[in-house]
């Protein structure tokens, strides 16, 4: 793995930890989308709606800066502030309008 990129080390890891025929129930994921571009990272967090969605898994992860897009495609929500506050918002992200 020393001559990939970031974003293709990061892909190959979560490869790795999904092959095996036992999956986890849960798996935690910091910052997937550091390091590849806005198409890649849309791309990665719809392939973890669709693995959660088929393999009944949980996914945390924590991620800078996302999109709309991308922000639109999590269940549910929770925005860390600076001074602790935090706010969640279950059934993902307030809509456009309200």
């Amino acid at each position: 793995m020393g001559k990939c990129s970031s974003g293709q080390q990061k892909r190959i890891v979560m490869a790795m930890e999904l092959t095996p025929d036992i999956k986890p129930n849960l798996i935690c994921v910091d910052e997937p989308t550091s390091g590849v571009d806005s198409y890649s990272a849309l791309l990665m967090i719809k392939c973890f709606k669709k693995l959660s969605q088929r393999h009944s898994l949980t996914i945390i992860t924590s991620i800078h800066q996302p999109n709309l897009e991308i922000l639109m495609l999590f269940d549910s929500l929770y925005v860390l502030a600076k001074g602790g506050l935090t706010v969640m918002r279950p059934g993902g992200f307030v809509d456009r309008n309200g």
